[in-house]
């Protein structure tokens, strides 16, 4: 796992590589690697998980130069099979059967690989570029293009900089990104500033002649031996394990992250689980959960506990870490989470995706059994006056107006995943130098869950019912048909009446940097007064205010 950033054209000479490679050392603090020539800089922090001793990058062969972010799991498969055709090997990292597949197989080698990747292959010859992502995003790769110029960087706010770089007289940033984060959270589609995007994900391009262009889809299609789940993902867990490192798992006590620790405690002794608690919150802590699953298990564990006082020193850190705006609570305690996990191991398997490929989520149930629920819905009203079914009834309400007219599975599949959880994931985890593996969104368990009809696995009080039914069996029944938790933090409580609710006040009346017709300075003033209904709103806005004030220190531009 790492992080690339590099640039092709002709202000090559203008730009800051040490500044832009310090941006991005999180994510590979063990060692940094550059290639540079008279139009092109290609740079590269490594973190040694595979091959420690070799397999430095920029990778080189002949007149081809791989730059390359993320893990190939069936990359000793590969080399046996490129082996056998006479293909000879200098390492034994996953970097070089990544570059040797692709002279010898030509562009159909992305066909062939199993993992999580974004890579760049640089001809210095005739200038071209290949670069692609895999299927679900899990590594994301921003681009910029302008004029005669292409960067890449594996965070945007890197690439900001070296936008600033290197065209400072066209560097802004897109007022209506930033009004879409405050509408969502996010900045969705619309690029944070003119020409700079996230890759699209799961095809090939090439980068030649100033344009950018899609060559194929990249195949996703997956062969399985049998359709039995446990099998699979006993085999899929296998194959993740492997590492030149201590591996462990993230443990939320949750059916995903529990069935994960159930199937890697089969192939290692004393796996390390991680998980995390909440101080004086019982509303929001399933800490309880984990360390049952990981007594059953025998696992080596670890738990930590995050409270206030650990949401404030970690505030800054959010910020730090966030490459684009993005309003989620829950990067706090998963920072924190990736913090004390770095200091035991470098890589973790996380149970990301089971709720998308197998309808773990309400509003899944919602969606199916739709009919049912508006019933519900009316039926609570008759009920209203209990404050707890109000509750429910305006919950029901917004799910089936958030589900109506909307392909749901693939937004989860799709936006939800590559916008939202995958880059949240990302981002906290190599703020320390740490590599999550999702098990879930590989192709051998994509094969499985598209085996069969989706809503198949959606109940009308459960999802994920082949998940829950393998739990059950493995572990027991409290694990398999707990309530779905997730990450939550009680926010509201620490923005209303705690030492957050200062900090943000602080922050929004005397240093504030958002452009006016994103929102107002005076709207920020009535939520404030009203912080017991905006709390929300205002730790977005927060947020934003910290990115836009980290932007300008930076870039010295706005």
């Amino acid at each position: 796992m790492c992080g690339i950033v590099g640039y092709f054209g002709e202000k090559v000479g203008s730009i800051n590589r040490e500044a832009l490679l310090v941006s991005i050392k999180h994510r590979g603090p063990d060692e940094t690697g550059v290639y540079v020539d008279h139009r092109s800089f290609l740079g590269h922090q490594r973190l040694s998980i595979v091959d420690i001793s070799d397999g430095q990058q920029p990778f080189v062969i002949g007149n081809k130069i791989l730059v390359f972010n993320g893990e190939i799991y069936n990359y000793l498969f590969l080399r046996a099979q490129l082996e056998e055709s006479g293909v000879q090997f200098s390492t034994s990292s996953d970097t070089e059967v990544l570059l040797r597949a692709y002279l010898y197989y030509g562009n159909s080698f992305v066909d062939r690989l199993d993992g999580m990747f974004a890579f760049i292959i640089y001809d210095k010859v005739d200038g071209s570029v290949l670069i692609a992502r895999d299927n679900y995003g899990i590594k994301p790769l921003y681009v910029w293009m302008e004029g005669q110029g292409f960067g890449f960087s594996s965070e945007v706010f890197t690439l900001l900089q070296l936008k600033a770089q290197v065209a400072p007289e066209t560097f802004s940033i897109s007022s209506t990104a930033l009004s879409e984060y405050i509408r969502v959270g996010h900045t969705g589609e619309y690029p944070i500033s003119d020409n700079v995007f996230l890759l699209e994900k799961g095809k090939l391009f090439l980068y030649s002649a100033y344009r950018l262009r899609e060559l194929a889809p990249i195949d996703f299609r997956y062969s399985l031996s049998s359709k039995d789940l446990f099998s699979n993902l006993q085999a899929e867990v296998d194959a993740q394990l492997h590492a030149d490192v201590e591996v462990g798992v993230f443990l939320s006590g949750g059916i995903d992250s529990s069935l994960l620790t159930a199937l890697a405690s089969n192939h290692r002794k004393e796996i390390s689980t991680f998980s995390i608690g909440f101080d004086g919150e019982k509303s929001v802590d399933e800490s309880k959960f984990a360390r049952f699953v990981a007594n059953k298990f025998g696992t080596n564990h670890h738990e930590f506990t995050f409270n206030e006082q650990t949401l404030l020193k970690y505030i800054p850190q959010l910020i730090e870490c966030l490459d684009m705006p993005m309003y989620d609570p829950a990067m706090l305690p998963m920072l924190y989470l990736c913090d004390m996990t770095s200091k035991h191991v470098k890589v973790v398997l996380s149970g990301d995706g089971g709720d998308e490929l197998f309808g773990g989520y309400t509003h899944h149930r919602v969606k199916k059994y739709g009919r049912i629920f508006r019933i519900l819905e009316v039926l609570l009203g008759l009920f209203s006056w209990l404050p707890k079914i109000l509750n429910l009834r305006i919950t029901i309400g917004k799910l089936l107006e958030k589900t109506k007219g909307v392909d749901v599975v693939s937004y989860d599949q799709n936006e939800g995943l590559d916008l939202r959880l995958l880059r949240k994931t990302d981002l906290c985890s190599m703020r320390y130098g740490v590599e999550v593996r999702v098990p879930f969104l590989s192709k051998r368990v994509t094969a499985l869950s598209l085996s069969k009809d989706y809503w198949s696995y959606v109940g009308l009080v459960y999802g994920k019912q082949p998940l829950r039914k393998l739990v059950n069996k493995l572990i027991n029944s409290d694990i398999a048909y707990k309530r779905k938790q997730g990450f939550r933090i009680p926010i509201k409580k620490w923005i209303t009446e705690g030492e957050l609710s200062t900090e943000i006040e602080t922050a929004l009346l005397n240093t504030w940097a958002i452009p006016q017709d994103v929102i107002s300075q005076d709207q920020a003033r009535i939520w404030l007064n009203e912080r017991h209904i905006y709390y929300q709103e205002l730790f977005s806005l927060y947020i934003l205010n910290g990115w836009l004030n980290k932007l300008r220190q930076k870039t010295k531009l706005i």
